[in-house]
């Protein structure tokens, strides 16, 4: 039954579209868009453009020998007379023009041509005046812990500064002293000698236990030289050798070099705003 069925519509379908061959519409078919319609370009066959290529040389070197005729009679070496005969191109006003002029005054004398030739001589005026140099002295301002305090005081005396130059220096600088007591042989020594300070009414001590500095009794890290020195003295009376050594760190430093006018010395109060900074005087260059 299903079969049956399926064959009916199989069957109807194939009549549908025969019926649609037969008596349908007409395909459609494109139609082409009229050359002439603003915005759309027109077609060209390659063969055209060849052809367009091809006569543009012919007419520059029509041009060219026409410019070269027209310069040899100039110069007085050749009688040139130019026709628009050997072209097909029309004649330009200014070929035309060129060639009346050649025409007009054949016997020109090289002199005069020359002179026609010439440019126009320019007129020089005043030379402007020069504007004196200004002496000026050269300085260098600080040295400053940040860079930040190098822009703020540039921008502090700026109109006082005909040129400025930041100059970065690194150093090892001193930044305290440390009192301390020698490596013992065993950490056991060195812990009888901490419990003998303390006895002895000391208490600002530490036993360093490793790294470097191990089985060591460390006194104290003072900022003031003085005040080291008055430890280890200290120490030294309860009958120990204690040791007194700088404590080093690499920094690094601003300077702002200036060069002012010798008669500007408003700018050296701003200069020195922040503290440790000081002015000193550079050879210029």
């Amino acid at each position: 039954m299903i079969s049956r069925a399926l064959v009916a519509i199989l069957l109807m379908m194939n009549l549908g579209v025969a019926a649609w061959w037969m008596w349908g519409p007409e395909p459609y078919q494109p139609v082409a868009r009229d050359a002439s319609i603003s915005g759309i370009p027109q077609l060209q066959l390659l063969s055209e453009r060849e052809l367009v290529l091809a006569e543009v040389p012919a007419r520059v070197e029509s041009s060219s020998a026409m410019q070269q005729a027209a310069a040899e009679a100039v110069a007085g070496t050749v009688d040139v007379e130019v026709s628009t005969e050997s072209t097909s191109e029309p004649v330009s006003a200014s070929d035309a023009s060129v060639a009346i002029t050649i025409s007009d005054t054949p016997d020109a004398e090289p002199d005069s041509v020359a002179a026609q030739a010439e440019p126009p001589t320019e007129v020089v005026g005043d030379a402007e005046t020069v504007a004196p140099q200004v002496a000026h002295h050269c300085f260098s301002i600080g040295p400053f812990a940040a860079i930040d305090d190098v822009r703020r005081t540039s921008a502090l005396i700026e109109s006082s500064l005909q040129r400025q130059q930041v100059r970065e220096v690194r150093s090892n600088e001193i930044r305290g002293y440390r009192v301390y007591l020698p490596p013992f042989p065993t950490r056991q020594a060195a812990m009888d000698a901490a419990r003998t300070l303390q006895e002895k009414g000391l208490r600002d001590y530490y036993v360093v236990t490793a790294g470097e500095q191990e089985n060591t009794v460390s006194l104290g890290l003072f900022r003031d030289l003085a005040n080291a020195q008055s430890r280890r003295e200290l120490v030294r009376g309860f009958g120990f050798e204690p040791r007194l050594e700088p404590r080093q760190q690499e920094l690094t430093r601003w300077w702002l070099d200036i060069a002012v006018a010798t008669d500007d010395d408003g700018w050296r109060t701003q200069a020195t705003r922040y503290e440790g900074t000081r002015i000193e005087a550079l050879p210029c260059q």
